[in-house]
């Protein structure tokens, strides 16, 4: 790791998962249903436009073009996509390629691993990582801010399921619409010792109706702290495990899985 790595790499970093937050097919989508799904240009164009100021503020609009969610010039995060390499749609399979083995060496190392919400069921049982698989929503961001900024290096995985995608574009539109709120309340806990990570797994088309979640596809990737500049490129990421890789990066531990890691290229 460079002298400029080690400078500033960050004692906290804050994972945002959000199911379902789709920006487009995958380039190795095969199928009709899966060519065919983009989640938030869909529900954009159902309502008119989407009204996410904080997400806006991030980059998302920097990505493509989604209605009511215009570029940020400059944004102020560094930007990307990201996609699972995994086969399959399932949500499942994408959380276990998120860390793809990071977080035993996390663990190792002495840093605090808390994952909170859904994606708290699906990795596997490792002593020493804090599962909260119980918290939903509000509860989630209560103690991801509750319990923030602790004195050694910590990892906060908060995840959230799809945003009411089966209730139609509205539903999916106001859901998503309070998810962006609730990043407003997490940004006042980031200094410039933490990174947060803004990310999603698959797709969640809110106009397939009752076959939603599950479409394969891209989701955009955030990465914001006021500790380097932002409006990066961090390009097509061609698995979620390159989450995964980053953290084991940040914190200097051994990374066996398949992901590649972005933390160069977040401080170029």
């Amino acid at each position: 790791m460079s002298d400029e790595s080690e400078r500033v790499r960050f004692r906290q970093v804050v994972v945002l998962v959000v199911e379902g937050l789709g920006i487009g097919a995958q380039p190795d989508a095969v199928s009709d249903f899966d060519r065919g799904a983009d989640t938030l240009a869909h529900a954009a164009d159902y309502v008119g436009g989407l009204e996410l100021p904080f997400m806006q503020w991030l980059g998302l609009g920097n990505l493509r073009p989604i209605r009511g969610v215009p570029p940020a010039d400059p944004p102020a995060a560094s930007v990307g996509t990201v996609r699972r390499m995994a086969d399959g749609r399932e949500a499942q399979t994408g959380a276990r390629e998120l860390f793809d083995g990071t977080l035993e060496g996390l663990v190792a190392a002495g840093v605090s691993v808390r994952i909170l919400g859904w994606l708290a069921d699906h990795v596997d049982e490792i002593n020493g990582v804090v599962r909260m698989g119980d918290l939903r929503g509000d509860a989630v961001v209560g103690h991801l801010i509750g319990q923030a900024s602790p004195r050694g290096g910590a990892v906060t995985v908060a995840s959230f399921r799809a945003p009411a995608s089966l209730g139609g574009p509205v539903a999916f539109s106001r859901g998503l619409a309070w998810f962006d709120s609730q990043i407003a309340a997490i940004l006042d806990i980031i200094d410039e010792s933490t990174l947060l990570l803004v990310s999603g797994i698959g797709g969640a088309d809110p106009t397939y109706g009752a076959l939603a979640v599950g479409t394969r596809e891209q989701s955009p990737l955030l990465a914001y702290t006021p500790a380097v500049p932002s409006g990066v490129d961090l390009g097509s990421r061609e698995s979620l495990g390159d989450i995964g890789a980053t953290l084991a990066e940040n914190f200097d531990v051994a990374h066996a899985g398949s992901g590649r890691s972005f933390f160069g290229p977040l401080l170029a």
